[in-house]
Protein backbone atom coordinates (compact mmCIF):
# COMPACT_ATOMS: atom_id res chain seq x y z
CA UNK A 1 0.00 0.00 0.00
CA UNK A 2 1.37 3.41 -0.94
CA UNK A 3 0.84 5.72 2.01
CA UNK A 4 0.40 9.36 1.13
CA UNK A 5 -0.23 8.63 -2.55
CA UNK A 6 -4.06 8.70 -2.45
CA UNK A 7 -5.65 10.60 -5.29
CA UNK A 8 -9.37 11.24 -5.74
CA UNK A 9 -11.35 13.35 -8.15
CA UNK A 10 -13.82 14.47 -5.51
CA UNK A 11 -14.03 14.08 -1.76
CA UNK A 12 -16.90 15.22 0.41
CA UNK A 13 -16.91 16.71 3.88
CA UNK A 14 -17.44 14.09 6.54
CA UNK A 15 -20.84 14.34 8.16
CA UNK A 16 -19.60 12.83 11.41
CA UNK A 17 -19.54 14.96 14.54
CA UNK A 18 -21.68 17.87 15.56
CA UNK A 19 -23.53 19.58 12.73
CA UNK A 20 -23.88 22.64 14.97
CA UNK A 21 -20.13 22.91 15.46
CA UNK A 22 -19.51 22.41 11.74
CA UNK A 23 -22.05 25.17 10.92
CA UNK A 24 -20.50 27.48 13.50
CA UNK A 25 -17.00 26.93 12.13
CA UNK A 26 -18.14 27.75 8.60
CA UNK A 27 -19.81 30.93 9.88
CA UNK A 28 -16.75 31.94 11.92
CA UNK A 29 -14.23 31.45 9.13
CA UNK A 30 -15.76 34.06 6.79
CA UNK A 31 -14.82 37.11 8.93
CA UNK A 32 -11.47 35.47 9.73
CA UNK A 33 -10.71 35.25 6.00
CA UNK A 34 -11.94 38.80 5.48
CA UNK A 35 -9.82 40.38 8.23
CA UNK A 36 -6.73 38.16 8.53
CA UNK A 37 -4.22 38.45 5.67
CA UNK A 38 -2.76 34.96 6.22
CA UNK A 39 -6.19 33.31 5.95
CA UNK A 40 -7.18 35.57 3.07
CA UNK A 41 -4.06 34.55 1.13
CA UNK A 42 -4.66 30.87 1.92
CA UNK A 43 -8.29 31.10 0.78
CA UNK A 44 -7.27 32.72 -2.52
CA UNK A 45 -4.48 30.16 -2.98
CA UNK A 46 -7.03 27.37 -2.75
CA UNK A 47 -9.42 29.18 -5.11
CA UNK A 48 -6.58 29.66 -7.62
CA UNK A 49 -5.86 25.93 -7.39
CA UNK A 50 -9.36 25.34 -8.76
CA UNK A 51 -11.15 24.63 -5.50
CA UNK A 52 -14.73 25.77 -5.06
CA UNK A 53 -15.80 28.36 -2.51
CA UNK A 54 -17.05 25.86 0.08
CA UNK A 55 -14.02 23.63 -0.42
CA UNK A 56 -11.67 26.59 0.12
CA UNK A 57 -13.64 27.51 3.24
CA UNK A 58 -13.21 23.95 4.47
CA UNK A 59 -9.44 24.18 4.00
CA UNK A 60 -9.42 27.44 6.00
CA UNK A 61 -11.53 25.89 8.77
CA UNK A 62 -9.05 23.02 9.01
CA UNK A 63 -6.15 25.50 9.16
CA UNK A 64 -7.92 27.42 11.94
CA UNK A 65 -8.52 24.20 13.90
CA UNK A 66 -4.86 23.17 13.54
CA UNK A 67 -3.77 26.58 14.85
CA UNK A 68 -6.17 26.41 17.80
CA UNK A 69 -5.05 22.86 18.62
CA UNK A 70 -1.37 23.87 18.48
CA UNK A 71 -1.96 26.87 20.74
CA UNK A 72 -3.89 24.83 23.29
CA UNK A 73 -1.59 21.82 23.40
CA UNK A 74 1.53 23.98 23.76
CA UNK A 75 -0.09 26.51 26.10
CA UNK A 76 0.79 29.42 23.80
CA UNK A 77 -0.83 32.81 23.29
CA UNK A 78 -2.06 33.82 19.86
CA UNK A 79 0.33 36.06 17.92
CA UNK A 80 -0.92 37.29 14.57
CA UNK A 81 2.64 37.90 13.35
CA UNK A 82 3.47 34.20 13.63
CA UNK A 83 0.92 33.31 10.92
CA UNK A 84 2.88 34.86 8.06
Amino acid sequence: MNLGKFSADKTAITKKGSKYLRTTLYRVIIPVIRHNPAFNNYYHLKRNQGKGHLCALGHCVRKLLRIIYHLETNNLSFDINSLK
